[in-house]
């Protein structure tokens, strides 16, 4: 009796120690109803750390805020056919593969924490999509890929400066602009922007294409006037824009892109702005000295606006 005794304490300091320590199964898990993801729950009360697949898989899954605690999921995180209106993953910082396939009733996905690189971005079929929130990404090892996100609107990958084999986005009606991809410097293979038909706004892309970043095809086709084709994307990346400013004669900020050093010439300013893409102002300087340096800051685009005796010019430069 008393070997029994002991050995029941035993176990019960051995499951203590792994709930606290917050442990998870080992390889893939398939979660298809509610049912499942409750009896996870009370398996693995204080699961983190997947190593292995989180897979969603039919429409008895309606709700997965109770796996708010997962950080971290070494392989897919996958929804297919899910009933889902939101997914969040809150904590959810490192994850290899995402993937979202025919979950019609899905409104929007919150990735926002997902920092690093993943290999795959998948999103196909998501008729009801709206948002996704991917905004803290570096960069993808393989592609991006949306097509038939029908009311997507609202897309945040804004971090992301590097894709190395393609980006596809294809018939996600409700797409308006590309200004999310605005620090994408690098694609590896190919570029596909088609089908979208409320698309007229691609200057997101500016940056890439101002640097020659696509290394392989670029198909820009079948969306509305301004992004039909790559020379009306190219015609629209300006790289100046004025607000109540005439100049009497041309000037130039160069080199464009850079690495950090910048050189104003032909217009006499009296003090010089640094904004980054959400408008954020990053460096002021007050002298009107025509050479400038942006070395300090992160990779990506930046707006530098120059203040003068007869208005003001703003100037879009790619840090490199």
């Amino acid at each position: 009796m008393k070997k029994v005794k002991i050995f029941l304490i035993a176990a019960g300091l051995v499951l203590t120690s792994n709930l606290a320590l917050g442990q998870c199964p080992s390889g893939t898990v398939h979660l298809e109803s509610q049912s499942d993801i409750s009896q996870f729950l009370l398996d693995y009360p204080n699961c983190e750390d997947l190593n292995g697949s989180l897979f969603f898989m039919s429409d008895s899954v309606t709700d997965v805020s109770g796996l708010s605690n997962i950080k971290t999921v070494v392989g897919v995180l996958g929804f297919h056919q899910t009933a889902c209106e939101v997914v969040s993953f809150p904590n959810l910082t490192d994850v290899d593969r995402i993937y979202f396939h025919q979950n019609h009733d899905l409104d929007s996905v919150d990735l926002s924490q997902v920092d690093g690189t993943v290999d795959r971005i998948y999103f196909h079929q998501n008729s009801t999509l709206k948002k996704v929130e991917i905004c803290a990404l570096d960069s993808v090892s393989q592609y991006v890929y949306f097509h038939e996100d029908f009311l997507l609107n609202d897309l945040c990958l804004d971090q992301l400066t590097t894709i190395n084999e393609y980006l596809y986005i294809t018939s996600c009606t409700a797409l308006t602009n590309l200004n999310t991809f605005s620090n994408l410097v690098s694609v590896g293979e190919s570029l596909y922007i088609t089908n979208n038909s409320s698309l007229t706004d691609c200057r997101g892309l500016c940056p890439l294409l101002d640097i020659d970043g696509v290394a392989g095809e670029i198909s820009i086709f079948n969306n509305p006037s301004e992004c039909s084709s790559l020379s009306e994307v190219t015609s629209a990346c300006s790289t100046a824009t004025t607000n109540d400013l005439s100049l009497d004669g041309d000037f130039v900020v160069f080199p464009n892109p850079t690495t950090g050093p910048i050189e104003v010439r032909g217009l006499e300013y009296e003090n010089i702005s640094v904004f980054d893409v959400s408008g954020k102002l990053v460096k002021y300087e007050s002298s009107k000295n025509a050479n400038f340096d942006i070395s300090e800051l992160e990779l990506g685009v930046y707006w530098i606006k120059l203040n003068t005796k007869k208005g003001q010019v703003a100037v879009r430069v790619l840090k490199f």
